[in-house]
């Protein structure tokens, strides 16, 4: 059986790869689905991506529909739980706290995101970083 590695994608990367369709973000995205990777997002990233699009580039529409038929087949989409880590409290924006649940219940290997606190928050599992070192270093 093949080993995979397990990568959450942020929501930032999601919300990107939609309206930049060639760009690393959007790379990433397609890297992440295809072996050895296996791409992995939570409940309420898909969300927010949803809550994003609709009200913040609602001529996007489209574009968000085609990536999530193209795209949602191949990602694991985990339900984040309610009960709090002790690790979020390492992280400065509340509100990215339950984002860094889903990665780490999913148990993934690398979490993806453009999200500065997470990317500053001192925690060692799963490893945090930006998309342009997931393409060049994975």
């Amino acid at each position: 059986m093949e080993i995979k590695i397990k990568v959450f994608i942020d929501t930032n990367i999601l919300v990107s790869s939609i309206l930049y369709p060639n760009s690393v973000p959007f790379l990433v995205c397609s890297k992440a689905t295809k072996s050895p990777f296996a791409m992995y997002t939570s409940d309420c990233c898909i969300n927010e991506l949803h809550n994003v699009i609709v009200n913040k580039f609602p001529s996007k529409l489209l574009e968000l529909n085609v990536f999530l038929y193209v795209f949602l087949p191949h990602i694991n989409v985990i339900k984040t739980s309610d009960k709090e880590l002790e690790e979020e409290r390492l992280i400065r924006d509340i509100d990215d706290r339950k984002v860094y649940r889903g990665a780490f219940e999913a148990n993934v290997d690398i979490f993806v995101t453009g999200d500065k606190d997470l990317l500053e928050a001192p925690i060692q599992y799963p490893k945090i970083i930006k998309p342009k070192d997931f393409l060049e270093n994975y």
